[in-house]
Protein backbone atom coordinates (compact mmCIF):
# COMPACT_ATOMS: atom_id res chain seq x y z
CA UNK A 1 0.00 0.00 0.00
CA UNK A 2 1.45 3.10 -1.01
CA UNK A 3 0.93 6.17 1.22
CA UNK A 4 -0.51 8.90 -1.41
CA UNK A 5 -3.11 6.56 -1.76
CA UNK A 6 -3.60 5.38 2.34
CA UNK A 7 -3.78 8.72 3.68
CA UNK A 8 -6.34 10.22 2.41
CA UNK A 9 -8.75 6.97 2.37
CA UNK A 10 -8.26 7.33 6.17
CA UNK A 11 -8.80 10.65 6.40
CA UNK A 12 -12.19 11.18 4.11
CA UNK A 13 -13.12 7.94 5.90
CA UNK A 14 -12.42 9.08 9.60
CA UNK A 15 -14.26 12.84 8.26
CA UNK A 16 -17.18 10.84 7.47
CA UNK A 17 -17.59 8.65 11.01
CA UNK A 18 -19.87 10.28 13.63
CA UNK A 19 -17.00 9.03 16.06
CA UNK A 20 -13.53 10.02 14.79
CA UNK A 21 -12.32 13.73 15.22
CA UNK A 22 -9.94 14.99 12.93
CA UNK A 23 -7.03 12.70 12.11
CA UNK A 24 -3.70 13.93 13.20
CA UNK A 25 -0.41 12.89 11.40
CA UNK A 26 2.29 11.84 14.15
CA UNK A 27 4.65 10.59 12.21
CA UNK A 28 5.24 10.94 8.66
CA UNK A 29 8.72 10.04 6.36
CA UNK A 30 8.66 8.81 3.23
CA UNK A 31 7.69 5.48 3.43
CA UNK A 32 6.16 5.43 6.94
CA UNK A 33 3.05 7.11 8.51
CA UNK A 34 1.93 7.12 11.86
CA UNK A 35 -1.42 8.84 12.29
CA UNK A 36 -3.71 9.52 15.61
CA UNK A 37 -7.38 9.78 15.78
CA UNK A 38 -9.02 10.57 18.83
CA UNK A 39 -12.96 9.14 19.24
CA UNK A 40 -15.72 11.86 20.78
CA UNK A 41 -16.81 8.64 22.83
CA UNK A 42 -13.43 8.55 24.34
CA UNK A 43 -9.81 6.37 23.28
CA UNK A 44 -8.57 6.88 20.15
CA UNK A 45 -7.32 4.80 17.04
CA UNK A 46 -3.53 4.84 15.50
CA UNK A 47 -3.11 4.09 12.30
CA UNK A 48 0.29 3.01 10.93
CA UNK A 49 1.28 1.92 7.30
CA UNK A 50 5.11 1.24 6.40
CA UNK A 51 5.60 0.60 2.60
CA UNK A 52 9.19 -0.55 3.31
CA UNK A 53 8.07 -3.66 5.27
CA UNK A 54 4.47 -3.37 3.53
CA UNK A 55 3.14 -3.13 7.20
CA UNK A 56 -0.57 -1.76 7.59
CA UNK A 57 -1.78 -1.78 11.85
CA UNK A 58 -5.31 -0.45 13.12
CA UNK A 59 -5.59 -0.06 16.89
CA UNK A 60 -8.22 1.14 19.13
CA UNK A 61 -6.69 2.10 22.21
CA UNK A 62 -8.42 3.18 26.03
CA UNK A 63 -6.81 4.17 28.86
CA UNK A 64 -3.18 3.74 26.94
CA UNK A 65 -4.17 0.07 26.46
CA UNK A 66 -4.86 -1.96 23.54
CA UNK A 67 -8.12 -3.22 23.34
CA UNK A 68 -8.50 -3.92 20.01
CA UNK A 69 -6.72 -4.02 16.63
CA UNK A 70 -5.99 -5.63 13.16
CA UNK A 71 -2.47 -5.97 11.49
CA UNK A 72 -0.47 -7.21 8.70
CA UNK A 73 2.23 -8.30 10.68
CA UNK A 74 3.06 -12.14 10.24
CA UNK A 75 0.01 -12.11 7.74
CA UNK A 76 -3.36 -10.22 8.39
CA UNK A 77 -4.66 -11.01 12.00
CA UNK A 78 -7.31 -9.69 14.22
CA UNK A 79 -7.12 -8.64 18.15
CA UNK A 80 -10.44 -9.01 19.59
CA UNK A 81 -12.13 -7.09 21.63
CA UNK A 82 -12.99 -9.47 24.39
CA UNK A 83 -9.00 -10.64 24.27
CA UNK A 84 -6.60 -8.07 22.15
CA UNK A 85 -3.56 -10.21 23.25
CA UNK A 86 -4.80 -13.64 20.48
CA UNK A 87 -4.20 -13.39 17.12
CA UNK A 88 -7.09 -14.63 15.45
CA UNK A 89 -5.74 -15.24 11.67
CA UNK A 90 -8.06 -13.35 9.23
CA UNK A 91 -8.21 -14.63 5.14
CA UNK A 92 -7.64 -11.05 3.77
CA UNK A 93 -6.58 -7.50 3.73
CA UNK A 94 -8.76 -5.28 5.55
CA UNK A 95 -9.26 -1.43 4.63
CA UNK A 96 -9.24 1.25 7.52
CA UNK A 97 -13.38 1.51 6.64
CA UNK A 98 -14.21 -1.75 7.53
CA UNK A 99 -11.56 -1.75 11.39
CA UNK A 100 -13.66 1.68 12.37
CA UNK A 101 -17.11 -0.16 11.09
CA UNK A 102 -16.40 -2.73 13.98
CA UNK A 103 -15.15 -0.16 16.59
CA UNK A 104 -18.06 1.79 15.98
CA UNK A 105 -20.40 -0.86 16.21
CA UNK A 106 -18.47 -1.99 19.48
CA UNK A 107 -18.36 1.20 20.63
CA UNK A 108 -22.26 2.08 20.15
CA UNK A 109 -23.51 -1.28 21.36
CA UNK A 110 -21.76 -1.04 24.62
CA UNK A 111 -23.39 2.29 25.39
Amino acid sequence: MRIKEFLPDVIDTAKRSPICDEPEIVTSRRTMLKLRIDLFMGGLIQVYVNERSNTISFAYILDHRRRFAIDSTGGWHRHPFHNPALHDPLSREVTFAEFLAEVEKHLIESE
